[in-house]
């Protein structure tokens, strides 16, 4: 039987909901969108020369995700030998549902768990995880820094998204006060 999951992803203008089929536990889906996260800041700070407004709207952060889904997908089956996956969708795809109804007690879908992203300006992902079994229960929150995966050289460029609490982050920032002095 497979673990279903709900993905909400909220940003200022609304929420994008998708349903995912398989692998819908917390101990996968954390790590896998701390995976998602990390990948698809490298990748929007290759393609795009870093326009961060990517790694903030529901919109292009959902579409980005269903992509993302897919490719690990193929990966994986071409590591056990064969050419692709068997069907030709995602596990990651969008649903009709709304944000309200995503996170609705009452909400009568067969979704376990239900992951609510909170997509911040200040490249921050607050990830709530919720158990559906008998009503709907917060069970662990966790956040995603996106800064702390993209080059010194952005977080120069785009200085509003220096956080002192990330490790990395007050690296650069030492460091870039140390070439300022120097």
């Amino acid at each position: 039987m497979a673990t279903r999951s709900l993905v909400v992803l909220e940003d200022e203008y609304g929420a994008v909901v998708l349903y995912k089929h398989y692998d819908g536990y917390p101990e996968f889906m954390l790590l896998f969108l701390e995976e998602f996260a990390k990948w698809y800041a490298k990748k929007v700070e290759r393609l795009t020369g870093y326009f961060p407004h990517f790694l903030w709207q529901g919109d292009d952060v959902a579409a980005a995700l269903i992509y993302f889904d897919y490719i690990e997908a193929i990966k994986m089956w071409k590591r056990l030998g064969r050419s692709e996956p068997p069907r030709p969708s995602p596990d990651v795809r969008p649903t009709n549902l709304q944000k309200r109804e995503a996170l609705s007690r009452e909400n009568c879908m067969d979704e376990d768990y239900v992951y609510h992203v909170v997509l911040q300006r200040d490249l921050t992902w607050k990830v709530t995880v919720y158990e559906k079994r008998g009503g709907l229960s917060e069970k662990e929150v966790r956040e995603i820094d996106l800064a702390s995966f993209v080059s010194e050289e952005t977080l120069k460029r785009y200085p509003e998204f220096l956080r002192p609490e990330s490790p990395r982050v007050r690296a650069a920032v030492k460091k870039m006060r140390q070439d300022a002095q120097s």
